[in-house]
Protein backbone atom coordinates (compact mmCIF):
# COMPACT_ATOMS: atom_id res chain seq x y z
CA UNK A 1 0.00 0.00 0.00
CA UNK A 2 2.54 2.54 -1.12
CA UNK A 3 0.09 4.59 -3.18
CA UNK A 4 -1.49 7.37 -1.17
CA UNK A 5 -5.11 6.97 -2.37
CA UNK A 6 -4.94 3.23 -1.59
CA UNK A 7 -3.62 3.83 1.93
CA UNK A 8 -6.21 6.56 2.51
CA UNK A 9 -9.01 4.17 1.51
CA UNK A 10 -7.59 1.55 3.88
CA UNK A 11 -7.51 4.04 6.79
CA UNK A 12 -10.95 5.41 5.90
CA UNK A 13 -12.48 1.94 6.13
CA UNK A 14 -10.75 1.17 9.43
CA UNK A 15 -11.86 4.47 10.95
CA UNK A 16 -15.41 3.94 9.72
CA UNK A 17 -15.43 0.56 11.45
CA UNK A 18 -14.12 2.08 14.68
CA UNK A 19 -16.76 4.81 14.62
CA UNK A 20 -19.47 2.20 13.99
CA UNK A 21 -18.09 0.00 16.80
CA UNK A 22 -17.30 -2.81 14.34
CA UNK A 23 -14.39 -5.22 14.35
CA UNK A 24 -11.41 -3.84 12.40
CA UNK A 25 -9.47 -7.10 12.27
CA UNK A 26 -10.90 -8.36 8.93
CA UNK A 27 -9.10 -7.19 5.81
CA UNK A 28 -10.19 -3.94 4.18
CA UNK A 29 -11.41 -3.50 0.63
CA UNK A 30 -8.12 -1.75 -0.23
CA UNK A 31 -6.16 -4.73 1.11
CA UNK A 32 -8.36 -7.04 -0.96
CA UNK A 33 -7.69 -5.00 -4.11
CA UNK A 34 -3.93 -5.24 -3.49
CA UNK A 35 -4.20 -8.99 -2.96
CA UNK A 36 -6.29 -9.38 -6.11
CA UNK A 37 -3.70 -7.48 -8.14
CA UNK A 38 -1.07 -9.96 -6.94
CA UNK A 39 -3.40 -12.82 -7.91
CA UNK A 40 -3.85 -11.33 -11.40
CA UNK A 41 -0.08 -11.44 -11.84
CA UNK A 42 0.04 -15.15 -10.98
CA UNK A 43 -2.94 -16.59 -12.83
CA UNK A 44 -6.05 -15.98 -14.89
CA UNK A 45 -9.03 -15.37 -12.64
CA UNK A 46 -12.57 -16.68 -12.92
CA UNK A 47 -15.61 -14.46 -13.38
CA UNK A 48 -16.42 -14.54 -9.68
CA UNK A 49 -12.90 -13.41 -8.75
CA UNK A 50 -13.06 -10.58 -11.29
CA UNK A 51 -16.46 -9.65 -9.82
CA UNK A 52 -14.88 -9.58 -6.35
CA UNK A 53 -12.08 -7.35 -7.62
CA UNK A 54 -14.56 -4.88 -9.10
CA UNK A 55 -16.71 -4.94 -5.94
CA UNK A 56 -13.70 -4.31 -3.68
CA UNK A 57 -12.44 -1.55 -6.01
CA UNK A 58 -15.81 0.21 -5.92
CA UNK A 59 -15.97 -0.06 -2.11
CA UNK A 60 -12.41 1.14 -1.58
CA UNK A 61 -12.25 3.82 -4.27
CA UNK A 62 -15.76 5.10 -5.05
CA UNK A 63 -14.36 8.30 -6.55
CA UNK A 64 -12.22 6.32 -9.03
CA UNK A 65 -14.90 4.45 -10.94
CA UNK A 66 -13.00 2.81 -13.77
CA UNK A 67 -15.40 -0.10 -14.24
CA UNK A 68 -18.65 1.69 -15.01
CA UNK A 69 -21.67 -0.61 -14.64
CA UNK A 70 -19.75 -3.88 -15.10
CA UNK A 71 -20.23 -4.93 -11.47
CA UNK A 72 -24.00 -5.34 -11.88
CA UNK A 73 -23.41 -7.92 -14.62
CA UNK A 74 -20.92 -9.91 -12.54
CA UNK A 75 -23.23 -9.66 -9.52
CA UNK A 76 -26.16 -10.95 -11.58
CA UNK A 77 -24.20 -14.03 -12.65
CA UNK A 78 -21.92 -14.74 -9.67
CA UNK A 79 -23.27 -12.93 -6.58
CA UNK A 80 -23.19 -15.89 -4.20
CA UNK A 81 -19.68 -16.85 -5.28
CA UNK A 82 -18.51 -13.25 -4.99
CA UNK A 83 -20.01 -13.06 -1.48
CA UNK A 84 -18.21 -16.27 -0.51
CA UNK A 85 -14.93 -15.02 -1.98
CA UNK A 86 -15.26 -11.70 -0.14
CA UNK A 87 -15.76 -13.44 3.19
CA UNK A 88 -12.80 -15.73 2.53
CA UNK A 89 -10.48 -12.91 1.37
CA UNK A 90 -11.32 -10.63 4.30
CA UNK A 91 -10.70 -13.53 6.70
CA UNK A 92 -7.36 -14.35 5.06
CA UNK A 93 -6.28 -10.70 5.17
CA UNK A 94 -7.37 -10.29 8.81
CA UNK A 95 -4.90 -8.75 11.24
CA UNK A 96 -5.44 -10.14 14.74
CA UNK A 97 -3.36 -7.33 16.27
CA UNK A 98 -5.55 -4.56 14.87
CA UNK A 99 -7.32 -3.73 18.16
CA UNK A 100 -7.81 -0.53 20.13
CA UNK A 101 -7.10 -0.94 23.81
CA UNK A 102 -6.54 2.35 25.63
CA UNK A 103 -5.87 5.91 24.56
CA UNK A 104 -3.19 8.10 26.09
CA UNK A 105 -3.66 11.84 25.68
CA UNK A 106 -1.73 14.73 27.15
CA UNK A 107 -4.21 17.29 25.86
CA UNK A 108 -2.03 18.17 22.88
CA UNK A 109 -2.65 17.16 19.27
CA UNK A 110 0.22 17.92 16.88
CA UNK A 111 1.85 20.15 19.54
CA UNK A 112 -1.29 22.27 19.99
CA UNK A 113 -3.50 22.29 23.09
CA UNK A 114 -7.01 21.08 22.37
CA UNK A 115 -10.13 20.13 24.26
CA UNK A 116 -10.13 16.35 24.13
CA UNK A 117 -12.38 13.89 25.90
CA UNK A 118 -9.44 11.50 26.34
CA UNK A 119 -7.18 14.04 28.09
CA UNK A 120 -6.81 14.24 31.85
CA UNK A 121 -9.55 16.74 32.84
CA UNK A 122 -7.55 17.99 35.84
CA UNK A 123 -4.61 19.02 33.66
CA UNK A 124 -6.33 22.02 32.06
CA UNK A 125 -5.29 23.53 28.74
CA UNK A 126 -2.54 25.90 29.92
CA UNK A 127 0.15 23.46 31.01
CA UNK A 128 1.26 20.05 29.89
CA UNK A 129 0.09 17.25 32.19
CA UNK A 130 2.80 15.47 34.17
CA UNK A 131 1.96 12.14 32.52
CA UNK A 132 -0.64 10.93 30.01
CA UNK A 133 -3.89 9.48 31.25
CA UNK A 134 -5.11 6.20 29.80
CA UNK A 135 -8.80 6.09 29.02
CA UNK A 136 -10.83 3.48 27.24
CA UNK A 137 -12.15 4.64 23.87
CA UNK A 138 -15.31 2.68 24.50
CA UNK A 139 -16.10 1.82 28.10
CA UNK A 140 -18.26 -1.23 27.40
CA UNK A 141 -16.09 -3.03 24.87
CA UNK A 142 -12.67 -2.63 23.29
CA UNK A 143 -12.76 -1.47 19.69
CA UNK A 144 -10.30 -3.18 17.32
CA UNK A 145 -7.51 -1.11 15.73
CA UNK A 146 -3.89 -1.98 14.79
CA UNK A 147 -0.56 -0.95 16.35
CA UNK A 148 1.11 2.30 15.19
CA UNK A 149 2.61 2.65 11.71
CA UNK A 150 2.47 5.17 8.89
CA UNK A 151 0.16 7.41 10.93
CA UNK A 152 1.37 10.59 9.26
CA UNK A 153 -0.13 9.55 5.92
CA UNK A 154 -3.40 8.53 7.52
CA UNK A 155 -3.78 11.80 9.46
CA UNK A 156 -4.79 13.56 6.26
CA UNK A 157 -7.64 11.11 5.76
CA UNK A 158 -9.07 11.76 9.20
CA UNK A 159 -8.62 15.51 8.97
CA UNK A 160 -10.35 15.70 5.62
CA UNK A 161 -13.09 13.35 6.75
CA UNK A 162 -13.72 15.49 9.86
CA UNK A 163 -13.67 12.59 12.30
CA UNK A 164 -12.61 14.74 15.24
CA UNK A 165 -10.69 13.96 18.40
CA UNK A 166 -11.36 10.22 18.50
CA UNK A 167 -10.01 10.02 14.97
CA UNK A 168 -6.81 11.77 16.06
CA UNK A 169 -6.19 9.19 18.78
CA UNK A 170 -7.13 6.29 16.57
CA UNK A 171 -4.65 7.54 13.98
CA UNK A 172 -1.82 7.12 16.39
CA UNK A 173 -2.68 3.43 16.58
CA UNK A 174 -3.85 2.65 13.02
CA UNK A 175 -1.53 0.80 10.67
CA UNK A 176 -1.69 -0.99 7.40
Amino acid sequence: MTTEFVYRAHCRELLSRVIAGEDTRPGTAAEAVCAMIDAFKATTLRKSAIGLYIRMWKQAFPDKDIFGDRLQHYEALEKTHIDDHETWVRDKLANKNRVLTTIECTGQHHSEWVTCRYADPSSGQSTRPAKPVKRSARAAQPVPVPPPSQSSQCELTVGSAGMGEAGHHILTQVGS
